[in-house]
């Protein structure tokens, strides 16, 4: 099956963003997050490198049902909020360098006027995102790049595009030998996002 992006909703997708917009968070500064696991095409279990990045990245293990979350959550691969809101506080920054962490730039600009992203498990959608190795390397060398461009049109040097806040939490409820993959995957996800900050900021 060929899809046209890299994530396919549920059946009740729709639904459960709009009955959270109009039953539980009405006002025009909330936002909803979904659950968006990440699995392989055809609906193959997911890869042990798809499964570190959805437990540290995306970090899901985190949030609670209807509560309220950080805006390191602001993964717009399934998210929804008011268009007023976004209209009237600010849009994606255009002059972003790379697709790497600029949600995220944005759910950070818009908590300073007063966003608040709640998460609800039930709007669900499948992030059919393959990952080799190749591709994770890429993924955190652009994840440094941007986090250099953000250096520059900030007054601070650093921007944390972690969505845990408990850097322990990725690691939990699983064997050993995964421990030590993730471990790996961790450090060398380390090594690049620092590369490419170098890397960018040299230019």
């Amino acid at each position: 099956m060929e899809y046209a992006d890299d994530t396919v909703p549920s059946k009740r997708f729709i639904y459960e963003h709009l009955i959270c917009h109009n039953e539980f968070f009405p006002e025009n500064n909330c936002a909803i997050v979904g659950y968006t696991p990440m699995v392989a095409p055809n609906d193959k279990k997911p890869t042990i490198i798809q499964e570190w990045i959805e437990r540290k990245q995306f970090a899901f293990q985190n949030l609670n049902h209807l509560k309220q979350a950080s805006y390191n959550y602001f993964a717009t691969c399934n998210l929804s909020l008011k268009t007023i809101f976004l209209l009237q506080y600010g849009m994606f920054d255009e002059n972003y360098p790379l697709a790497a962490g600029e949600d995220i730039e944005l759910g950070e600009r818009l908590t300073e006027y007063g966003l608040k992203l709640y998460y609800n498990k039930n709007a669900q959608a499948k992030h059919i995102h393959p990952m080799p190795f190749k591709n994770y390397i890429n993924r955190y060398v652009k994840m440094g790049k941007s986090k250099a461009y953000i250096s520059q049109i900030n007054d601070f040097n650093t921007v944390s595009f972690k969505s845990s806040k408990n850097k322990l939490s990725p690691f939990k409820d699983c064997s050993i030998f995964k421990k030590c993959i993730f471990f790996f995957l961790y450090t060398i996800s380390v090594i690049c996002t620092y590369w490419g900050y170098i890397k960018e900021k040299s230019k």
